[in-house]
């Protein structure tokens, strides 16, 4: 099966933009410095790793574009660039199994420098890249949106952390924490629609939702 990859819900391939290879997507972080604690007639450090806290995610897509001319490899480059030019994260998602597709909320944080050779006629132009989830471990839940009755998402929590819900459809409910909070989402549309609940999940007492949870930590 051939790995397909969407931005806010559209095909690369739409923009013109192809993958060639990529990096990040199901590595785990790097964790953050724990806490510890060194004594000087003791070796070593004793280190606290009942909680583990990890730094964002860094994702590299490797692409080119296919162009027929200067202008059009500039237009091209130009019209998906501008994509992350919104004041929010934007919604990647790699389908590797129809039924359990990774998704991230990324913003773009790398240079992008494409290697080419101009011409007037067809030419090619590489360029990786760089993107950043600054939420980078999370759960994952499925919603389908048949009609008007299934419209409404809904999610349960208990937990003292604060955490964030992307519904995945552009909207976000910021800070979600407490005892059985539930917090629901009506979707507008009809369609399958893939909601993030990401901070210290590890740290949630509960969770229930009208969902499916594909993926209970990644």
């Amino acid at each position: 099966m051939e790995v397909s990859y969407y931005l806010d819900g559209v095909s690369l391939k739409n923009y013109g933009v192809y993958v060639s290879e990529s990096s990040g997507l199901i590595s785990r972080p790097k964790l953050k410095e724990p806490v510890k604690q060194s004594w000087k007639t003791h070796h070593g450090d004793v280190i606290d790793l009942s909680r583990r806290y990890y730094e964002s995610r860094k994702i590299i897509l490797d692409c080119f574009i296919k162009a027929t001319s200067k202008e059009d490899f500039i237009a091209k480059l130009n019209t998906f660039l501008q994509l992350f030019d919104a004041t929010n994260t934007r919604r990647l998602m790699v389908v590797v199994d129809v039924n359990k597709p990774l998704v991230y909320e990324v913003y773009l944080s790398g240079q992008i420098d494409p290697k080419k050779t101009w011409r007037d006629t067809e030419m090619v132009g590489i360029f990786s890249l760089e993107l950043t989830e600054p939420a980078p471990i999370k759960k994952v839940v499925r919603h389908i949106r048949e009609d008007v009755n299934s419209k409404t998402l809904s999610i349960t929590i208990t937990t003292t952390k604060v955490v964030d819900i992307y519904w995945g459809d552009g909207s976000v409910t910021y800070d979600v924490s407490g005892t059985a909070v539930s917090t629901t989402h009506d979707y507008a549309a009809n369609g399958t629609y893939y909601a993030i609940v990401a901070g210290c999940i590890d740290e949630i007492a509960s969770i229930t939702t009208t969902g499916t949870v594909i993926w209970a930590k990644i």
